[in-house]
């Protein structure tokens, strides 16, 4: 089954600010949350992944350079117009 969610202004249609869970499933801190319980789960396990405890989402991002060439060349091949977020709203730490 797939969940679907609709959004409006960052947060679930019809939630408001002040209810709990109105936050959307899919957002660039719930993905990075994911990543850093992965990194925990397996870095006693013989991989090499290791991160600082408070490293923030663009810093992250900007650490793997494999990442960072993949996403330039997808977006110069084949999303030109893809809106960038103001940085002050990458630097968060979780």
């Amino acid at each position: 089954m797939v969940d679907t969610e609709v959004a409006v202004e960052g947060r679930k249609q019809g939630a408001t600010k002040k209810k709990k869970g109105s936050n959307l499933l899919i957002t660039r801190r719930a993905l990075f949350e994911t990543f850093l319980r992965t990194c925990d789960k397996y870095q006693h396990s013989g991989c090499n992944i290791r991160h600082p405890k408070r490293i923030n989402y663009l810093d992250c991002k900007m650490w793997s350079k494999n990442y960072q060439s993949l996403w330039n060349t997808l977006k110069s091949d084949s999303f030109h117009t893809w809106p960038s977020k103001p940085i002050h709203l990458q630097t968060f730490v979780l």
